[in-house]
């Protein structure tokens, strides 16, 4: 800061410390607090997770993890019947429409069929996790650019 930045600073200073203080409205100070009152007065499942009693961020974090074993262990055996006829539906639109495609289809589905459970199970947790990734990085970079857009202002 120069010299003459400093004493407008306090110059400026001593202005404002002269001026009476303000006082917000009744009306408003007490809709306010109300607000803050039925805010601060929310069930705890409409809370963010992070300000749930404890206990109930265990048993959250607890059934989140059994269910997710769950799909690793579950048994598809019963979803073959139904997949089957879905393919054979499938290969009944292909006849109709060309048989070009067809060889191609019947390689990816093939193997497609053969990845199994825990596998698709490991995709979709490394795509969410992902997604995650890049949500957070986009917001540290928006973050970044908003700062340093203040910074020079």
């Amino acid at each position: 800061m120069t010299e003459s930045d400093e004493k407008l600073a306090a110059e400026l200073d001593r202005e404002f410390k002269k001026l009476p203080e303000l006082r917000a409205p009744r009306l408003l100070a007490g809709s306010v607090m109300e607000l803050v009152r039925k805010y601060e007065s929310r069930p705890w499942w409409q809370r963010s997770w992070f300000e749930w009693p404890t206990g109930h961020r265990w048993l959250s974090t607890f059934a989140m993890l059994v269910t997710l074993a769950g799909m690793g262990f579950a048994d598809v055996a019963g979803l073959q019947p139904a997949l089957a006829q879905a393919t054979a539906a499938f290969h009944q639109l292909l006849a109709a429409g060309g048989g070009m495609v067809k060889p191609l289809i019947e390689f990816v589905g093939s193997l497609l069929a053969n990845v199994p459970m825990y596998l698709w199970c490991l995709i979709a947790v490394g795509a969410a996790l992902s997604w995650v990734a890049s949500l957070g990085l986009g917001i540290v970079c928006y973050q970044l650019i908003r700062t340093r857009k203040h910074k020079h202002s």
